[in-house]
């Protein structure tokens, strides 16, 4: 099964290349910078436009074309809802895009649309406004920590692209999950956030939260998912408050797979019409993460059209 992932830069990729080359004949890299450290690691790394360029699919199909691919696994933010738009397409002519539908990754993409989401179906989430309603402000359509920031409600602020909500202290989770074709949750993984650095988790621990997967299994029952999802929440002494959800691998998503098993091997039988099966969590494993490095000569970098 030869594969393309995108957005290589993110650690995310190092972390996840030992499962996902298990599956995989031949892993296909993209990013819009040579200086991707992903680029290097697999078979053949290529560099693309941005996904805000309008020919951006075009330039991507020739790549899947010349690379045989048969499954896209992205996890860029600004390319997911391109990807699902061409899903229909792409699988006319033999190419997976194992992501989640349109109408999901839509509301999942909109922090707004994901807390009216939330209210629509009573999953208990910090109040948000389109307004400066709180101090506490994220980019309506950011990912990561990026965007974030603090403005007083005496202040003005421009909240063109921004939402504001209210501030909810307690511990940080990171909810993996991974669905098969249906929607139906095969694992539900929750993961405390112990330490974050740059929206990235670098020390994670593996707990055994009942509530929380109950909860999560909601969500799920309520919009169509495919393949790996992320849920993120706070819990405090007055309960779990849902935030964020990523139709898409996350950034500790490694994690996760040791604690069940090769989400890619899944991945696999699912695109051969194998059967799946429900997996067990091995909980209380620690992620202790850390920096690797890829040295290479400046003659070899990843060049345009190449």
């Amino acid at each position: 099964m030869n594969i393309l992932i995108d957005g290589v830069g993110s650690p995310i990729w190092g972390t996840l290349k030992p499962f996902i080359e298990k599956i995989a004949s031949k892993v296909v890299s993209i990013d819009i910078t040579p200086n991707s450290c992903g680029l290097y690691l697999f078979h053949k790394g290529y560099i693309v436009p941005p996904y805000s360029k309008s020919d951006c699919f075009e330039y991507l199909l020739d790549i899947l074309k010349k690379e045989n691919i048969h499954v896209v696994l992205p996890i860029v933010h600004e390319g997911l809802l391109m990807w699902a738009r061409h899903q229909s397409f792409l699988q006319k002519i033999g190419i997976s895009v194992f992501l989640s539908p349109y109408p999901t990754i839509d509301i999942c993409n909109d922090k707004w649309k994901t807390f009216e989401f939330f209210k629509k179906y009573q999953i208990n989430t910090p109040e948000t406004s389109l307004k400066h309603a709180f101090d506490f402000l994220k980019p309506r359509f950011g990912r990561g920590g990026a965007g974030i920031k603090r403005v007083p409600l005496s202040k003005k602020v421009d909240m063109e692209g921004y939402i504001s909500q209210q501030f909810i202290k307690g511990q940080e989770y990171s909810v993996d999950a991974l669905c098969d074709m249906n929607g139906k949750p095969l694992c539900i993984v929750p993961r405390e956030r112990i330490q974050v650095t740059s929206g990235l988790s670098t020390i994670g621990h593996v707990v055994n939260d009942f509530e929380i997967e109950t909860q999560v299994e909601r969500i799920i029952s309520f919009l169509k998912f495919v393949g790996p999802i992320n849920v993120q929440c706070f819990k405090n002494d007055s309960g779990i408050y849902f935030t964020e959800i990523n139709s898409r691998l996350a950034g500790g998503m490694s994690l996760s797979m040791h604690a069940t098993c090769n989400w890619f091997s899944i991945i696999h039988k699912i695109m051969h019409d194998e059967p799946v099966s429900p997996v067990e969590v091995n909980y209380g494993l620690v992620m202790l993460r850390y920096f690797s490095d890829i040295i290479i000569s400046e003659k070899d970098l990843c060049k345009e059209n190449e």
